[in-house]
């Protein structure tokens, strides 16, 4: 019942064989048919896409005409044309290219929607884009043809696996099925009791079945486990292959039969004229043989066999790594083991940079050696012990060692003054313990010791380099006493060069006024001559003098200003001026003599160009008459014309143009490059003809350069000559502009108005005083005349004046001491306005003169308007008297004038501030006592170098506070200190110390009196 029931439940095999062959066809067909209309659809979109692009190239060609002029009906004809030929096109719609539909196609019969595909594309014709075309085209007719060839596929796939499976069905049936079936009957029989056949049986019996089918069961088992295995060997090897394949150094192993198993791609373009033989299975014998014979190997060009048989030797026998050389150049390592199984494992590493290092630094060591030992400074080097482990010839021969005699002694024992050997080995210590020195890498003064004992002034540096024994000191030693030697004559030299320039400035000076002097009384003689009634024969006599004083004026002034430019003492002002006065004064002074040539000289402004400036007027003129001065002086005919323009301007300033083109002799081309030198003319006959020092072009080019200008010229002979300069110059502000014509009138009426006062008048020079007395005179004023300091001093000890006009240059009493004893006297004489005239002109004398006690400066020779101006100023707009300290040197102590020069003090109260004079007066005798107490440091320590500066520093400040005599004893000291004599040392810094002291007391001392 049981088995009825259980065999009733379940299908035959054969049933089920038949069920799942038709599940698998029907799967089959329908995936294979899915499958083919899926490439069909998308080797249709292709194919689309293809042919889109091929009609829209085609339509860009045709339509880039029409779309330009937007014709629409004949793109429209156009796009139904192309239509007609590509059936598969249902609408084309063409934008410009601004997006916007300029012409569209649609076809009339519409079939399926849902088979239409839209493609878009850009017109494009020559690489430029026109506008867009939008093609829908219809796939209905492709579509179904894909359906058709789907359905064919599957019908013939469903056809083709029934027959498959009914001839596998039969061929089981007679081969599988019929056997089981026997062997069931059998063994059902044999449960039955019953006898089975025997006949045929020993193929198919049931426990051959069970042992069959277990055996095919571990068979199947194995094969897995083996399929896995041959898996993760792969996975393995790979791994193993990648890993070669990633060494940046080549490697390679050979087998036990010497047989390459496998290499990296790095070994193989490592040897590149042997690649082709590294292939597995080749011997190493027959690689090398064939790499050496094509010369892959540099040692073995010439000796193959040889080669050969020594590479396999250490091959064979690996050992230490090998070094091999390529002829490109290139050098490896070789590196070969042996393996467990007889192989051989290598490396191949590239070395080359290593041995251009090792070169580099081969020849680095030897250029080395040979420089020190060459080396005109001495060069020793010590271990971290103080041993010297060198040195180098010069230092034998600055020291008297020889370099055996030193090797491995103690450098502070051979070369280190005994005075500074502790302190050697201190920082040496210090060293140690911090890693730091005073000494290292800086440069620095002391003494050395030669073998003789002898104690000589060196320069050192020291750096320290870290070796595997420990650090190294190098000391870079030079021998400097034949430089202090050199330092103290140069300062020496230095020294007397500025006494000889002081000389010069003195006899510059001296000369000015001695020359000055007279020349000024003949011009103001003249002057006044010429305002008295005269014939025109007097007249001329007169011209011609006060031509020829003041030609002579020009060429003392031309020397002094082109000294003064050489040493450097030139100094502008910086005060408003107008442009339109300027060029009008230059027209004014070289009128006359234009006109006595009969030529002309004009000046213009251009427009636009600003009236109102602010500099040096007086140098502008200086250049402008010298360069309009040379113009009148080289023409004959015609005339000269000055030009002034803004060439750029700005909000604050101005670029100024000055041209002056004359129509003169011109200048030779070969005169031009030397027309600007010092002391030039263009030849002596031009010399003798026209005059002149050969300064004024030098001048008036150096003026320029000065005030950051240029200047230049063209010229053609015989044609005239054009000379131009720029200056940049500031632009009054409205303010400044309104001030200016202010002074400008008030300075106007200096000169119209009558003037009134008492003046009293020093000067020793008889036609000076006249001259003087008499232009003073004629203008209302009260004149008295002093021949000398003391008749000044007498006169205002007698009565009050308004103002007095001191020379400065005068016999017996000068007017600097003149002034002096003015301002001793009462204060209603004392407080005078005194006015300095000299012909004193060089840098500083008007600030010197100032700081003398004098009010005001007026140079010499003066003019008239000059004088009347001065004096017009003190008389009209006399400011209170400066209130000076009050120092009565009369009550002074002798003594303290030695120790200390007030008048520097006085003089340092009035360029700061005198209420500040007693806190800086402290402050330097504090710093004062503090540099003594270093300089006593210094010299117990033996820091010669130290002690030198702090010499130099009190030199500095004790002239600064007229301490004169500590300056000089400070600056001895410096100089000795430096030059490392030390014999005399201690007596000068007790000496400074005491002089430190005195003039401590004699500046407190003079504290307490301007208090």
């Amino acid at each position: 019942m049981t088995n009825k029931r259980n065999s009733s439940r379940r299908w035959p095999l054969s049933q089920l064989i038949i069920v799942v062959l038709a599940v698998v066809t029907v799967v089959s067909a329908i995936t294979v048919g899915e499958v083919v209309r899926r490439l069909e659809g998308e080797h249709l979109r292709e194919e689309l896409q293809a042919r889109s692009q091929q009609t829209v190239t085609l339509l860009s060609a045709v339509l880039v005409d029409a779309m330009i002029t937007e014709d629409r009906p004949l793109i429209e004809s156009i796009l139904g044309q192309a239509a007609k030929a590509v059936p598969e096109i249902h609408f084309v719609d063409v934008l410009n290219e601004d997006g916007r539909e300029i012409a569209k196609w649609v076809r009339a019969d519409v079939h399926h929607p849902e088979f239409h595909v839209a493609m878009q594309e850009d017109i494009r014709f020559e690489g430029e884009r026109f506008g867009t075309i939008k093609i829908r085209w219809d796939l209905t007719a492709a579509t179904d043809q894909i359906d058709g060839h789907v359905r064919s596929v599957q019908g013939y796939m469903i056809s083709g696996m029934v027959i498959l499976a009914i001839l596998f069905f039969f061929s089981m049936r007679q081969i599988v099925f019929k056997p089981l079936v026997n062997v069931r009957e059998r063994i059902q029989a044999a449960l039955a009791g019953e006898q089975p056949e025997t006949t045929s049986m020993s193929a198919f019996s049931a426990r051959e079945l069970v042992d069959l089918s277990r055996s095919a069961g571990r068979l199947t088992t194995l094969y897995a486990e083996r399929r896995e295995f041959e898996i993760e060997l792969r996975k393995a090897r790979e791994q193993l292959v990648d890993a070669i394949e990633s060494l940046s150094d080549g490697f390679v192993i050979y087998d036990a039969e010497d047989r390459l198993i496998i290499c990296n791609e790095r070994y193989r373009q490592i040897y590149t004229e042997s690649a082709d033989l590294i292939q597995p299975g080749a011997s190493f014998e027959e690689i090398i043989r064939g790499g050496a014979e094509r010369g892959q190997y540099k040692d073995a060009n010439g000796r193959v066999d040889d080669w050969v048989a020594e590479r396999l030797k250490k091959h064979r026998k690996p050992g230490e790594p090998v070094e091999q050389e390529l002829p490109d150049g290139r050098w490896l390592r070789i590196e070969e083991r042996k393996t467990r199984h007889g192989g051989i494992v290598g490396f191949r590493v590239d070395i080359t940079e290593l041995k251009q290092r090792e070169f580099a630094l081969r020849t680095s060591e030897e250029r080395m050696r040979a420089t020190v030992d060459t080396a005109m400074d001495c060069i020793v080097s010590i271990n971290a012990h103080g041993e010297i482990v060198q040195f180098n010839p010069a230092a034998e021969q600055t020291f008297g060692y020889s370099k055996e005699e030193v090797l491995g002694k103690e450098m502070a024992e051979m070369i280190v003054p005994e005075k500074y050997r502790d302190a050697h080995r201190d920082g040496m210590k210090r060293f140690w313990a911090t890693g730091e020195g005073p000494v290292l890498n800086n440069r620095i003064e002391i003494e050395a010791q030669r073998a003789d004992g002898f104690v000589f002034p060196i320069e050192l540096a020291i750096s320290v380099s870290d070796e595997a024994d420990g650090p190294i000191f190098v000391a870079y030693i030079r021998d400097i006493t034949e430089r202090r030697r050199a330092e103290v004559e140069l300062t020496e030299a230095k020294e007397n060069a500025e006494v000889a320039n002081q000389a010069k400035s003195q006899f510059l000076a001296t000369m000015s006024h001695e020359i000055r002097t007279p020349i000024n009384g003949a011009l103001g003689a003249l002057g006044l001559l010429s305002d008295t009634n005269l014939d025109d024969e007097q007249r001329q006599f007169v011209v011609t003098g006060k031509l020829a004083a003041e030609g002579l004026l020009d060429i003392i002034n031309d020397i002094l200003d082109f000294s003064k430019m050489e040493a450097g003492k030139f100094d502008f002002e910086s005060e408003p001026f107008d442009i339109v006065d300027l060029a009008e004064t230059v027209t004014d002074v070289v009128g006359p003599k234009a006109q006595e040539k009969g030529i002309s000289v004009d000046a213009a402004i251009a427009t636009g160009t600003p009236q109102y400036l602010k500099g040096d007027a007086g140098r502008l003129r200086q250049i402008l008459l010298n360069l309009v001065g040379n113009a009148v002086k080289f023409t004959d005919e015609g005339g000269i014309m000055i030009i002034a323009e803004a060439v750029s301007e700005t909000s604050e300033q101005a670029v100024i143009r000055f041209e002056i083109s004359d129509t003169g002799i011109g200048i030779a081309p070969e005169n031009h490059n030397q027309l600007f030198a010092e002391f030039t003319t263009l030849t002596p006959a031009y010399t003798q003809k026209f005059g002149g020092t050969g300064l004024g072009l030098a001048i008036s080019r150096n003026l320029v350069e000065m005030m950051g200008g240029e200047i230049d010229f063209t010229s053609e002979l015989g044609k005239g000559s054009k000379f131009w300069f720029t200056v940049t110059l500031p632009k009054l502000r409205d303010d400044e502009m309104v001030s200016f014509e202010a002074d400008a009138a008030k300075a106007a009426d200096a000169l119209t108005r009558e003037l009134s006062g008492h003046v009293l008048l020093a000067e020793d020079n008889p036609a000076n005083q006249i001259v003087a007395k008499t232009i003073l005179e004629k203008a209302g004023l009260e004149v008295e005349v002093a021949a000398n300091g003391l008749e000044a001093v007498e006169a205002a000890k007698r009565r009050t004046f308004d103002l007095i006009l001191m020379d400065v240059g005068m016999p017996e009493m000068d007017g600097i001491e003149a002034t002096a004893e003015i301002r001793k006297l009462a204060p209603s004489s004392a407080e005078t306005p005194i006015v300095a005239m000299t012909t004193h002109v060089m840098r500083g004398d008007r600030e010197n003169l100032l700081s003398q006690g004098l009010d005001d400066y007026l140079p010499k020779p003066a003019t008239k308007p000059q004088i009347l101006e001065m004096v017009g100023k003190w008389l009209r707009n006399a400011p209170a008297p400066s209130q000076k300290a009050d120092v009565d040197r009369t009550e002074q102590d002798p003594g303290g004038d030695d120790v200390i020069d007030r008048t520097v003090l006085v003089q340092l109260g009035e360029d700061t501030d005198p209420s500040m004079l007693p806190e800086v007066i402290e402050t330097f005798v504090n710093h004062a006592a503090e540099r003594i107490d270093a300089m006593h440091a210094a010299f117990a320590s033996g820091d010669v170098e130290r002690l030198s500066d702090e010499a130099h520093g009190l030199k500095s400040s004790a002239a600064t506070f007229g301490a004169m005599r500590l300056n000089a004893m400070a600056a001895a000291l410096e100089r000795d200190a430096r030059i490392g004599i030390a014999n005399d040392l201690s007596e000068m810094v007790e000496e400074i110390s005491n002089e430190t002291n005195l003039a401590s007391q004699a500046l407190n001392a003079f504290v307490d009196e301007i208090s």
